[in-house]
């Protein structure tokens, strides 16, 4: 994909202004929407904010979908209500491998009680070429979490294990 688009629609159906959203990667490359990942952030003064996850990534094998990865990048984009780029924050990054995307869950809450929600991020990678070698060979698959505040900050070191994807997220 050369891009990602996230519209705003009213309760009659009409766009909001300075919507559609449109995520365009850099140098060619391409970009993936992990899961469903476009989410609402709510401050503790009301604001309301849009939360957005992606990859963006070369195309490791052509054919392939979903996409074999190489020279990966995982962002967390937010924006304002109203269509404005908050912050830009890339919070995983793989040069070496060719990887897959297994899926990703997050949720918001309040985890610090600061009054302020955070956002956690869980996502799980397949390593291609161990993977080829031996499917069920554990060191294909890697469960990385993320804590992040909401302006994009990580709050505390990625946390990561070997292992399948941790698939519900209470």
């Amino acid at each position: 994909r050369d891009n990602i688009a996230i519209y705003g629609i009213d309760k009659e159906g009409n766009n909001l202004p300075n919507f559609p959203i449109e995520i365009i990667p850099e140098n060619g490359k391409e970009i993936y929407p992990l899961s469903d990942s476009v989410f609402m952030i709510e401050k503790n003064d009301g604001s309301k904010f849009i939360g957005v996850v992606y990859a963006i990534y070369e195309n490791a094998r052509e054919g392939w979908w979903p996409p074999f990865m190489k020279n990966v990048s995982y962002h967390l984009n937010i924006y304002s209500i109203d269509g404005s780029l908050i912050t830009k924050k890339k919070f995983f990054e793989d040069n070496l491998r060719e990887i897959g995307n297994l899926g990703l869950e997050f949720a918001v809450a309040d985890l610090n009680g600061d009054d302020n929600q955070e956002i956690v991020i869980v996502t799980g990678i397949r390593d291609w070429n161990v993977y080829d070698e031996d499917v069920y060979n554990i060191n294909a698959y890697q469960t990385n979490s993320y804590i992040l505040d909401i302006n994009g900050n990580i709050l505390s070191e990625p946390y990561s294990i070997k292992g399948f994807l941790i698939t519900k997220l209470a």
